[in-house]
């Protein structure tokens, strides 16, 4: 047996026999080999599946931000034109409210029915001397009448005027 001189006490070996058995060996590292393949394919795989969760996820909330933005451009919208609907109406009632102005109506009268104002002996005053009196209408169908008659008075004005 050799010594190694160079400061070591190792034993060197050289020529001496080394027991081997080939084939235990190569269906060891057969073995250790599949067993890397497979930890390789499995990790492998295993990126993949997380490269793809990834990009699933990120594609789903790049979706649910695209759904919630074209919500709220809708949301906005509507507000606009409930915005608009109302400055509408607004208009309408106060053109409403112009056209049953009391001098409207006094100018339509004069200027297109030829309506004139009475002279004082076209005036008759009535003196009357009995207390006024109100009778509470209890049957619904009279009230409903009664309503029905003012409604179509009221039609038959606002027709005469316009």
């Amino acid at each position: 047996m050799l010594y190694d001189t160079y400061g070591t006490s190792a034993r060197v070996l050289e020529n001496e026999p080394i027991s081997v058995k080939p084939y235990e060996e190569s269906e060891k590292l057969k073995r250790i080999r599949r067993q890397r393949e497979i930890r390789a394919k499995k990790m492998k795989a295993k990126v993949v599946i997380g490269i793809i969760s990834f990009g699933l996820i990120t594609f789903l909330m790049i979706l649910q931000n695209a759904m919630i933005n074209d919500q709220f451009n809708r949301l906005n919208s509507l507000r606009k034109e409930y915005e608009n609907i109302k400055n509408e109406v607004d208009l309408l009632r106060i053109q409403i409210e112009k056209q049953v102005d009391l001098s409207k109506v006094e100018e339509v009268a004069y200027g297109k029915l030829g309506m004139q104002k009475p002279d004082r002996s076209q005036i008759v005053y009535i003196n009357v001397n009995e207390k006024d009196i109100c009778e509470v209408i209890e049957d619904e169908s009279k009230v409903q009448v009664a309503l029905n008659s003012i409604m179509q008075k009221i039609q038959s004005v606002l027709e005469y005027l316009y």
